[in-house]
Order: C-alpha cells, then sequence, then structure tokens
C-alpha cells in the first residue's frame, strides 16, 4: 500500500527508536489516567464508570499490540494508527466523565500532542491535532444537544474543595508536567549526543584537510628539487659543459628544459590548488595574445607525443586581439585537454588546437581523432 512521505517518514526503520518510546509514552498515560482515577473515586470526586474502565483496557490493548508489531516487524503503522484513535478516545472519554466543557482535564490533549510533536514530523502532529478537536468537538456537540448525559464538574461531585479534589487535581498537575517534560528531556539529550559525534566528525575533517595541505606541501617540496636538477643539468648541456652539442641535441635539451618547466607549473598549480581549498586562490590576470597561449601549448604538444606518429595541426586567427585572462590557469585547461587528445588518438591520427574571434570573445578548440567521451 501506498502512504504518503511523511507517514512513511515516522515508520522508517530509523525511526523505530521513537516509536518506542511512543510505547513507553502510552503506558504512562494509561498509568496517570488509572492513578487519577482511582484518586478521584477513593474521594468521591468523580463517579466510578465501567466505560471510562473499558476505554483504559482499549488503550493498554491497542499500545501492547503496538509494541508487538514493533518487535515482530509487521503492521506497524496499522496498529500505531490503532494506538493513536485509542489514545484520543480514552482522553475525550476522560473529559467527558470529569465535566465535559469544562472539565479540568482537557490539558491532557497538550501531552499528547507534545509526545506527537517531539515523536513524529509536523503532518502527522497536525493530522492528530485534527483528529482531537474532531473528537471534542463531537464530544461537546453530543453534550449541548442533549444526545449525551451531562456530568458535572468535579468540584460539584466533591462537594467544594476537598482534601481529595485537592489530592486529584495534584496529581493531574504532576501528570501534566512530568510526562512532556521527560520526553523533551530524552529528545535534547539525544540531540546533544548527535551535536557531539557531529563536532567530533568536523574536527576530523579540520585534522585530515591540514594534514592533505602539509602532505601537499612536502611532495612539492620533495619534486621541485629533482625537476630544478634537470633544469640545471639542461643548461650545462647547453652550454657545451660536456662538450659540443649538435643542432638536433640542442633542441632535445630545449625540449627536456620546457618538459622540466611545465612540470615545475603543474607542482605550482598543486600548491594553488592547496590554496584553493583553504579559499586563497587568486587569479592572475594579464593581457595576453590567443595566438602566443596556442603556440606555447603547440610545443608542448610536440614532445607530449614523443615518437608517437601524430600530426598537429594549430590554426590561430591573426586578427584576434589582446585580451584579459590568466595565461596559467587557461594554459593548464588546454594542456589537459591536449595531453588526453595525445594519449588517446591512434597512431597517424591527428591532434588540432586552435582559437578563434566570435562575438562573445574569444574561443579556444582542441580536437582529436580519438574514441572521444560517451554520453
Amino acid at each position: 500500500m501506498q502512504v504518503p512521505g511523511f507517514v512513511a517518514e515516522v515508520f522508517a526503520p530509523a525511526n523505530r527508536p521513537k516509536l518506542w518510546w511512543g510505547i513507553w509514552a502510552g503506558y504512562a498515560v494509561a498509568a496517570g489516567f488509572v492513578l487519577i482515577a482511582t484518586i478521584g473515586v477513593g474521594f468521591s470526586v468523580v463517579p466510578f464508570s465501567w466505560a471510562f474502565v473499558v476505554l483504559v483496557l482499549l488503550k493498554v490493548a491497542t499500545n501492547t499490540a503496538s509494541a508487538w508489531a514493533l518487535r515482530v516487524d509487521r503492521l506497524v503503522m496499522e496498529t500505531s494508527t490503532a494506538n493513536l484513535l485509542a489514545d484520543i478516545a480514552a482522553m475525550t472519554g476522560a473529559i467527558y466523565w470529569t465535566g465535559g466543557v469544562v472539565s479540568p482535564l482537557l490539558p491532557v490533549y497538550a501531552i499528547e500532542i507534545t509526545v506527537i510533536a517531539l515523536l513524529t514530523n509536523l503532518q502527522v502532529t497536525l493530522q492528530s491535532a485534527a483528529l482531537m478537536l474532531s473528537a471534542y468537538g463531537a464530544m461537546v456537540f453530543g453534550t449541548v444537544v442533549g444526545w449525551l448525559p451531562r456530568h458535572p464538574h468535579p468540584m460539584v461531585t466533591a462537594g467544594g474543595i476537598t482534601p481529595g479534589l485537592i489530592a486529584a487535581y495534584f496529581a493531574l498537575a504532576v501528570f501534566v508536567v512530568a510526562v512532556p517534560t521527560y520526553f523533551a528531556a530524552k529528545i535534547l539529550a539525544e540531540l546533544r549526543l548527535k551535536q557531539r559525534a557531529l563536532e567530533e566528525t568536523n574536527a576530523k575533517l579540520v585534522e585530515a584537510g591540514r594534514q592533505k595541505s602539509q602532505f601537499m606541501a612536502n611532495v612539492t617540496h620533495e619534486l621541485r628539487t629533482p625537476i630544478h636538477g634537470i633544469c640545471g643539468l639542461s643548461d650545462l648541456v647547453e652550454t657545451e659543459v660536456y662538450g659540443p652539442v649538435t643542432e638536433a641535441q640542442r633542441e632535445a635539451q630545449r625540449d627536456i628544459r620546457r618538459g622540466a618547466q611545465n612540470l615545475l607549473r603543474l607542482i605550482d598549480d598543486l600548491l594553488e590548488l592547496t590554496r584553493a581549498d583553504a579559499g586563497r586562490l587568486t587569479p592572475m590576470f594579464e593581457r595576453v595574445a590567443a595566438k602566443e597561449v596556442v603556440e606555447s601549448c603547440a610545443e608542448a604538444v610536440r614532445w607530449m607525443r614523443g615518437t608517437k606518429p601524430l600530426d598537429l595541426d594549430v590554426r590561430t586567427q591573426d586578427s584576434i586581439p589582446p585580451f584579459i585572462t590568466d595565461p596559467r590557469r587557461l594554459k593548464q585547461m588546454l594542456l589537459n585537454l591536449l595531453a588526453n587528445a595525445v594519449k588517446f588518438s591512434p597512431e597517424a591520427g591527428q591532434v588540432r588546437i586552435g582559437a578563434r574571434e566570435t562575438e562573445d570573445g574569444v574561443v579556444f578548440e582542441v580536437a582529436d581523432d580519438g574514441p572521444g567521451i560517451a554520453p
């Protein structure tokens, strides 16, 4: 059977502990009614009524049925609904037999509403309140039109303010205050436990972030040292410290140096990511030329492809004027795309990079003959 979402939420497995609290609240309400009725009948404050005894027994029966349903995980919603209706019937009956419209037991509705609000959600609470008002309204209407016999106020029955009446009223006050206080305290204790758990989790996350930042700083430091060594050795080769250098070797040396410098820039980007996690990533805007950006990325592709037979097609409109951007971030994005293009393009394939001017700005394009990305 399909039920509204707010109802399913109440009877979800995660909410079962609260339903058990509702069971114990039901037994507490029944016990409170028995205590108050015993004091009232014993001191002649209210007359004895078998009908009220039946309602209390019905409440205990539906409460026990709900406990059984929760234990075996069957008919939980049905028995809980019957239990709620028995609550309302018992409370309305108690109000009716203690004076009806002028009954001092009217606050017991507040107990039920408080417990329901603490254990369920807003929609269930509002619907329960509507049922209580409907039951109370039906009782008042039946009394006014004469369908139900009227019962006197307990003070009238007791013959004034007597010790018995005071004892019954004191028991009622304890009942009205104690039950909501107990369940509110239980809910607040649970919320405090959850708050502490959240604080501990947050502290662990902060510490993990700190350790990650420290790790990134250590890694970048350890990577910088050998790469600077590569750059230094490359410079020594260029100055022919180790002997004469052919033009082909010199070109290879330049590619090595460019590659090392690109690695250094990637390491700097790792540092930038660390700063971004801390909210300190600051873009560095400057005027750049589209052709210079494309040519720089194209040079990187030439050493990326190594010995892989790939054709590099570079096309840039000469009419593109200089524009403002963060060149490092732009080159980083383009190089990421180009690295994938080189990796996934088949041999004898083509990698294309270019830039063109549009009405909205400058468009940079990277294309290849690879399989592409599945939609």
